[in-house]
């Protein structure tokens, strides 16, 4: 687990490369920092019944998203941190 949290010093976790060091508190364009957060999870049965079966899947959504898309589907979840579970 140590070597995942070396990851932190200078971030690079996604394509920005920001390099923020997340282990002293920075926070990159993301606005992440060191701990896990989670923002929703829910039952879903909106998807193909071979994929979701007759119970559905469960979907986890995580804020702070870095991709920033134009039509991002989950704004509200994805780049909304004030109701995200930590």
């Amino acid at each position: 687990m140590s070597d995942f949290f070396h990851l932190f010093e200078k971030c690079g976790l996604c394509p920005r490369k920001c390099g923020v060091n997340r282990n002293r508190g920075e926070r990159g364009y993301c606005n992440s920092g060191a701990g896990f957060e989670i923002a929703s999870v829910c039952i879903h049965h909106g998807e193909e019944p071979p994929l979701s079966g007759k119970t559905g899947i469960c979907n986890v959504f995580f804020p702070h998203c870095n991709l920033q898309c134009v039509y991002c589907q989950n704004h509200q979840i994805s780049d909304n941190n004030s109701h995200a579970y930590k």
